[in-house]
């Protein structure tokens, strides 16, 4: 997937990105502590993890991607849309991770309504899910500004517990406009 806003470009990350987002997300314990297996990578654990979750086709609106600022070229972190499982069903699920420098400023809550505008508009999805640890305050706040409801708790294979918030399409007003 590769889609540009005012603020942020979400694209494939490129070679020289994995050590940078080694750096700020996946060796950085605040920013592990409520993620995937909430423990810090080795370098090595992030290149399978970016390997095995990672978009590398530009038109695939599948996987995760890089986010970028677009005034200074920086990547900020890393977001995208994830097939899961949920109650006998294939479903989607969005999520994001920023870097701890880039908490704080808004920028969660405008990557969330960029990436519903994306399923809803340009993938055709009836609703889509965000899986949030039970202990991140600051994720269950941005989901709620997005307009996600609260609808279960599950427990995910190699993630844990999760509490599962959700928007169907027909509750959503549209907010970003993405360019591909």
């Amino acid at each position: 997937m590769t889609l540009k806003n005012d603020i942020f470009s979400f694209r494939p990350i490129l070679e020289k990105d994995i050590k940078v987002l080694h750096q700020k997300i996946f060796s950085d314990k605040d920013v592990m502590r409520y993620t995937f297996f909430e423990k810090i990578f080795s370098l090595d654990e992030t290149m399978e993890f970016i390997k095995a979750y990672f978009s590398k086709d530009h038109d695939n609106p599948l996987g995760l991607v890089g986010v970028y600022l677009n005034d200074s070229g920086t990547l900020i972190g890393f977001a995208g849309i994830l097939e899961f499982e949920y109650k006998n069903a294939k479903e989607y699920e969005l999520g994001f991770v920023l870097g701890c420098e880039f908490w704080g400023k808004g920028y969660a809550t405008k990557i969330g309504k960029a990436q519903i505008d994306f399923a809803f508009k340009d993938m055709g999805l009836k609703r889509i899910y965000a899986l949030i640890n039970p202990k991140n305050k600051a994720s269950k706040r941005v989901v709620a500004k997005l307009g996600m409801k609260h609808t279960d708790n599950i427990t995910v294979k190699n993630r844990g517990k999760r509490e599962v918030y959700k928007i169907a399409r027909r509750d959503y007003v549209y907010h970003e406009t993405m360019a591909r």
